[in-house]
């Protein structure tokens, strides 16, 4: 440990939830009572005609008790969390790993209790001496009792969630695995891996960093209420198994990020939203080092407002990138189209836009608007058509390939347009042309009117 620093090198685990205890075995029925003997028969008054009463039946044997019922086990006890972060502002790295506490086992069913037999049923009555009436009947013997039913085996306790940070302002940087306790039965609840009730914390799952839920059920990373400021950073290799719930805090971001090594990684769009893999965020970002490269694949009807502040964000659609009422910002970062992609969703500049910019190794063409006080700059063999009335105000740069402007599309609030070697401006297909601000290009460069007319307001010494 250093200052507000833990590292984690040995693995942790939470403690096994205790078991339930046994349910209690049932009582055996008893034996049913025996029947009473039947009545003595009655003597005749006419001896003449009439012999004497029969003998009464025998009583019926009483029913044996029924067999008590078997006591249900104890539900085992919930596994115990492996870390419990509540010391504000501190960074916790993970080498090695953390698991959640097993839950208990169920408790043993008690058995049930043997039913009880009947009671013998009564001797027929006697008859006088001398009649020639009948004895009466033997009682029937009583019924065995209904045997009691086993008790139920008690539940399986939850899993143990294997880190919960409940203070505010923790870095976690996960290198190692982080993983749910395992159930104590198929019916109990699986463990999560990271709870989160703090605010202001930024989970980074590294390289090679595996965080993983304990089941279908359970989640791998859940932000609950309050939990606000979220944010949630994946890098290169790392492995993310169960859901990530931002749904209950407010402003959660997704990040994609990365480190100083050049790389390329994939995430898939379609995994997020409603019912995802990711739910719940407010923000998404790109923020990496400059010469890596995230590929965003799939699609996703979820509203996505992407931030490239550092590497490069590549797509083949702009379906890619959400709803297109989620608009896209350059902060600093690359967006590359791989293959020639349409968009009606609008683009924003910060001031640090030209720090990246637009590569077009296919066709762009945007047609909504691109604001901010930032500059655009291109890059890449391909084409970006601008088809809005952009009211961006910082430098337009073509360092390579063709800006193509057409209908009602315009650039006239950005500050200057600059036109590499072998770049070339077009506005052969404007409503009407349009106009520019200090236009300089390098010898090599073009531009195209065709029959439009362009109005440029200063124009500094330069070859095209």
């Amino acid at each position: 440990m250093e200052g507000n620093s833990f590292i984690i090198q040995g693995i942790i685990s939470g403690g096994i939830g205790g078991y339930g205890g046994a349910g209690a075995n049932g009582l055996n029925g008893t034996k049913g009572g025996a029947g009473g003997n039947g009545g003595r028969g009655g003597a005749s008054h006419n001896y003449a005609e009439n012999s004497g009463g029969n003998g009464g039946n025998g009583g019926n044997g009483g029913n044996g008790g029924n067999g008590g019922n078997g006591g249900n086990g104890g539900n085992g006890g919930v596994g115990g969390e492996g870390i419990i972060v509540s010391k504000n502002n501190v960074q916790i790295i993970n080498l090695s790993t953390v698991v959640g506490g097993n839950g208990g086992s169920g408790g043993v069913a008690g058995s049930a209790g043997l039913a009880g037999a009947g009671g013998k049923g009564g001797n027929g009555g006697d008859v006088p001496i001398g009649s020639t009436t009948s004895r009466g009947k033997r009682g029937e013997d009583g019924s065995f009792g209904t045997n009691g039913i086993n008790g139920r085996v008690g539940n399986g306790g939850a899993g143990g969630t294997a880190i919960n940070i409940s203070a505010d302002g923790v870095t976690l940087l996960n290198q190692g695995k982080v993983l749910g306790g395992t159930p104590g039965s198929i019916n109990a609840q699986p463990g999560e891996a990271i709870v989160v009730s703090g605010k202001n914390s930024h989970i980074i799952n590294d390289i090679g960093g595996e965080i993983r839920s304990s089941g279908l059920n359970s989640k791998a990373v859940e932000y609950e209420a309050g939990a606000d400021n979220g944010i949630f950073e994946m890098r290169t290799n790392s492995i993310v198994d169960g859901v990530v719930d931002a749904t209950k805090i407010s402003n959660g971001k997704l990040l994609l990020g990365g480190n100083t090594a050049k790389e390329t990684s994939t995430f898939i769009a379609s995994k997020i939203g409603n019912g995802r893999q990711y739910q719940g965020f407010s923000n998404y970002e790109v923020n990496t080092s400059e010469e890596n490269t995230w590929n965003l694949i799939g699609e996703t009807t979820a509203l996505t407002p992407w931030t490239v502040t550092g590497g490069t964000l590549a797509i083949v659609s702009d379906h890619s990138l959400g709803a297109t009422d989620g608009a896209l910002t350059l902060n600093g970062g690359v967006l590359q189209t791989v293959l020639n992609v349409n968009s009606d969703r609008r683009f924003n500049l910060t001031a640090d836009s030209l720090n990246g910019g637009i590569l077009t190794d296919g066709d762009l063409t945007l047609t909504n608007v691109i604001s901010g006080v930032g500059g655009l700059k291109k890059t890449g063999s391909a084409t970006l058509i601008l088809g809005g009335q952009n009211d961006y105000t910082g430098r337009t740069v073509i360092s390579s390939g063709n800006l193509f402007l057409t209908g009602e599309g315009g650039i006239e609030h950005s500050e200057s347009v600059e036109l590499s070697k072998g770049t070339s401006l077009n506005i052969s297909s404007t409503t009407g042309g349009t106009m520019v601000n200090n236009l300089t290009g390098d010898e090599g460069s073009h531009v195209v009117l065709g029959d439009r007319f362009l109005t440029v307001n200063s124009l500094a010494n330069s070859v095209f």
